[in-house]
């Protein structure tokens, strides 16, 4: 009986951390694109123009993640030395913002669509879950692929337009080693701060026993 009660509390507890990840992610993209529009309301004073700025970035959202990630490419840094401090970190904060705020608005389009293919009559059940992604995630490039052709963003032709939603997730790829970078150096300083604490109490413990 005990053995029962802790794997029905541990899945308990591991159901109600995996519903506050996915909700987490979801009120941080909330409150990305709220603080985006206000801080794009205030700079342009029209609240409309806010607006229609941020649902073109979701409703594009491959176009969003083709810009922002060229954008790092050419910096060639998430972290932009030239500036100074305050500037720099706030540039940095607005990257991976926008970064996270296309990745996840493609996320939601394809779950969008995964609701309604779902109600589509298809046969096979073990099969159903695996069918609806796919079936999603090919609606999603069709519609962003005809979007982006009907609205060429940035004087593209509706050719290059057409190979948008594609050469994004080609631009984030080639992007990540830079996305990952500083994450990595804090790991890393974290690591080696870690090892000198380490090697400061061994010392010490030495010490303490030479003198004994």
């Amino acid at each position: 009986m005990p053995d029962q009660v802790s794997v029905v509390v541990k899945k308990g507890i591991f159901s109600k951390l995996s519903g506050l990840f996915k909700h987490g992610f979801l009120i941080i993209f909330i409150l990305i694109v709220v603080s985006q529009a206000i801080i794009i309301a205030i700079n342009s004073q029209d609240p409309v123009y806010a607006i229609k700025e941020i649902g073109g970035r979701i409703f594009f959202a491959t176009d969003t993640l083709s810009k922002e990630s060229l954008f790092i490419l050419e910096q060639g840094s998430v972290y932009n030395d030239s500036l100074n401090t305050l500037d720099a970190t706030w540039q940095l904060i607005k990257t991976y913002s926008k970064i996270f705020e296309a990745i996840y608005s493609i996320i939601i389009w394809i779950k969008v669509l995964m609701l309604v293919v779902a109600w589509l009559p298809i046969s096979g059940e073990s099969a159903r879950n695996t069918i609806n992604l796919s079936l999603s995630v090919f609606i999603f490039f069709m519609a962003q692929m005809l979007f982006l052709a009907l609205f060429p963003p940035d004087n593209l032709t509706a050719f290059e337009a057409l190979r948008l939603p594609f050469s994004a997730f080609k631009d984030l790829w080639h992007a990540t080693p830079i996305l990952v970078a500083p994450v990595t150096e804090v790991i890393n300083k974290i690591t080696d701060n870690s090892g000198t604490v380490n090697n400061s109490v061994v010392s010490a413990i030495n010490t303490t026993n030479t003198t004994l």
